[in-house]
């Protein structure tokens, strides 16, 4: 009776791993019904490349890649195929690339670079874009000269400013840190005390947005701030907007990191804020910095 018993649980466990696994092929048929019939589809470039018994890109003679200036040559490939006629890569080479780590791969094949940059170098005919929607003029002016006749659209005069603040692209100087290394209390705390001006000019705290170069002291101030305020370091942060954007340096030295003085990296920094930029630094410190200095002269420093 015991082994009777036995084989009939076997043989359940049978009927159900067979079971689950004719579910799993039929979402995967429901799958690839749905996705060969679409006219458009959305996915990552590696999402292309993990799914390609799903959306075969024979199906596509059109490819648009966005923030095609991050994604490396070797992630766009997955995406072409011999029926592709039309390529749009809409990105901005001014801004970070993908970051490699192997030295040899990125100093000696240039592994580092994106399908658009390689584009770019060889001559093929570009459009730049020449007017910005996102943000108020004065923080344009942040990154505004580093593109060609870069003007503001009729539409970025309607971004309303914060009440009660002297301008919407400041900079607040922090002298001093009680912490080490990449961390810095000083500047977490002069960011509560503003953080309770915006709460008190009826700003929200998911329209705002902490960023800082280091992971450390983003850490140390997610600790501190209502779950609702995003905080990510600056490289986490490219792509994206908000509102208000804080920056927090967090850098106690005489003088800046090379690492800080990345100009994509600064760029990405100054460049994500809507009505409101507020920088807050040791700004005599950022001042010895060549990349830092004509940002700071067009900030309202307090």
């Amino acid at each position: 009776m015991t082994q009777l018993l036995e084989r009939l649980k076997k043989k359940l466990e049978q009927i159900e791993f067979s079971a689950k696994i004719l579910a799993q092929e039929s979402k995967q048929e429901q799958k690839k019904s749905i996705l060969r019939s679409a006219a458009v589809v959305c996915a990552t470039c590696s999402g292309v490349a993990m799914n390609r018994n799903l959306v075969p890109v024979s199906m596509f003679d059109s490819v648009i890649i966005e923030e095609a200036a991050k994604v490396l040559e070797s992630e766009c490939i997955y995406a072409f195929s011999k029926n592709l006629k039309r390529l749009v890569l809409v990105g901005d080479d001014q801004q970070m690339r993908s970051l490699v780590h192997e030295k040899k791969l990125k100093s000696f094949s240039d592994f580092d670079q994106s399908l658009l940059a390689r584009l770019q170098r060889l001559g093929v005919p570009s459009i730049q874009l020449d007017q910005q929607t996102r943000a108020r003029s004065s923080i344009a002016d942040l990154y505004r000269w580093r593109y060609t006749n870069l003007r503001d659209h009729w539409t970025s005069h309607n971004i309303q400013e914060i009440s009660n603040l002297p301008s919407s692209a400041l900079a607040i100087h922090v002298k001093g840190n009680k912490s080490k290394g990449e961390s810095n209390s000083a500047e977490c705390s002069r960011i509560l005390l503003f953080l309770e001006q915006l709460s008190a000019a009826g700003v929200k705290n998911e329209d705002i947005t902490i960023l800082s170069p280091y992971k450390k002291q983003k850490e140390f101030i997610r600790k501190r701030v209502s779950s609702r305020i995003q905080v990510c370091t600056v490289d986490e942060y490219q792509g994206k907007e908000n509102d208000v954007v804080l920056v927090s340096m967090a850098f106690s030295g005489s003088r800046p990191s090379a690492f800080l003085c990345d100009e994509r990296r600064v760029n990405v920094l100054t460049s994500r804020s809507k009505k409101l930029f507020v920088l807050f630094a040791n700004l005599s410190a950022l001042a010895q910095s060549p990349v830092w200095e004509p940002i700071l002269t067009k900030l309202h420093q307090i």
